[in-house]
């Protein structure tokens, strides 16, 4: 259900955003990593019900899922976190994070006119 608090957070920012340029929003990119715990259909969801109203109304949702990544100290290669296991695909070794991605972020807003009212 955190979900519903976060997807309101993402459309007050949005919101705001759109209201700073005197616009509406005509679409938002989000960054949501892959350990935050987030699910990205109940984002885009909550979005087209919390959004009635706003100047992000009928904007488009465009979700990135973000992925873990780690570094091999043994070979130097940074790589994409493998399921349930912190070893390197190429060598074996042992992964140290890089970025967890336990974060969601509003990436950008893309704006229009916004209509006469």
């Amino acid at each position: 259900m955190h979900e519903y608090a976060l997807t309101k957070r993402i459309v007050e920012i949005i919101d705001r955003t759109a209201k700073e340029y005197g616009a509406r929003a005509s679409a938002a990119a989000l960054s949501i990593g892959e350990n935050a715990g987030v699910v990205s259909d109940c984002v885009q969801m909550y979005f087209d019900l919390i959004a009635k109203g706003t100047r992000a109304e009928g904007a488009k949702l465009i979700i990135r899922e973000k992925p873990a990544r780690l570094y091999c100290e043994a070979c130097s290669r940074e790589y994409q976190k493998p399921r349930g296991s912190f070893l390197c695909p190429v060598c074996g070794g042992q992964g140290a994070p890089v970025d967890l991605a336990f974060d969601c972020t509003v990436e950008s807003v893309e704006l229009e006119d916004a209509p006469p009212v």
